[in-house]
């Protein structure tokens, strides 16, 4: 979906040129579908007047009973709802950005974070991951560093550091009593309902919670130090395979 909104706002504008009858049914669909699918993840997501907005548009556009609008009224809502599309691009990459900058990085200009990246550069050594008692994340052959995270967004990294062999998106649904049993470690005070309905969110393959959190892994790593060396620890895998955790698991220690 990242360029979806792009697209749309593109076939909207065309309806402003004098296009043969078929390609105006033709984005009366796509846009049905497009706004249907955005009306689910938000009303998923609880986001009631987004929903709302999504709902009305997919009514609106839904080549099934037209409505009866001249064609100047339609060029207005063309222009009107391109624009706003241009607008959620961009406002979901604000979002992804946010997500990938992950938790208290260390300044960019760190002399730490120089140098520590030159040497490993230099060995080509990967620290062991320490996971301690109380479920921090360390690094000790980097100076002891910690690797933050928020509750939920470490459960899933706990996840699929249990799981080396990665695990498939789609097949989500399936670890969520495990997932939920981590967060719960995580969480002395117990699950909230609120808790539950995130991890029902985060193993939702249609959602794009799981993406935000592996986002979140990824941005809490690079933060610390550069992809060439992050990488062997965050979450990645090809779209469609499974998704997993290349760090060898003799440097994984759990206490």
């Amino acid at each position: 979906m990242k360029y979806v909104p792009l697209y749309l706002a593109a076939v909207l504008l065309l309806c402003l040129a004098p296009m043969p009858y078929g390609y105006f049914t033709l984005v009366r669909v796509l846009a049905t579908v497009v706004f249907g699918i955005y009306a689910y993840r938000c009303y998923v997501g609880k986001k009631e007047g987004l929903t709302l907005v999504f709902a009305t548009l997919a009514l609106l556009f839904q080549p099934f009973a037209k409505v009866g609008f001249n064609r100047v009224i339609w060029n207005v809502i063309d222009v009107i709802v391109a624009i706003g599309m241009v607008v959620l691009f961009f406002w979901e990459r604000k979002n992804r950005e946010k997500a990938e900058q992950g938790n208290n990085p260390i300044p960019p200009n760190s002399s730490f974070k120089v140098d520590m990246v030159e040497e490993a550069h230099h060995d080509g050594r990967l620290s062991r991951l320490v996971i301690t008692k109380d479920f921090r994340l360390l690094l000790p052959d980097f100076n002891h560093m910690e690797i933050k995270m928020e509750p939920l967004t470490k459960a899933v990294y706990l996840l699929f550091l249990n799981h080396p062999e990665g695990i498939v998106f789609k097949d989500l649904p399936s670890y969520r009593n495990e997932l939920a049993e981590i967060y719960g470690k995580l969480r002395p005070g117990g699950l909230t309902d609120r808790a539950s309905q995130s991890i029902e969110d985060v193993t939702n393959p249609l959602l794009n919670s799981i993406n935000e959190k592996c986002a979140r892994i990824r941005g809490a790593f690079v933060g610390q130090f550069d992809d060439h060396m992050a990488r062997h620890y965050y979450i990645d895998g090809r779209r469609g395979e499974a998704k997993k955790i290349s760090l060898p698991r003799e440097l994984v220690v759990w206490e």
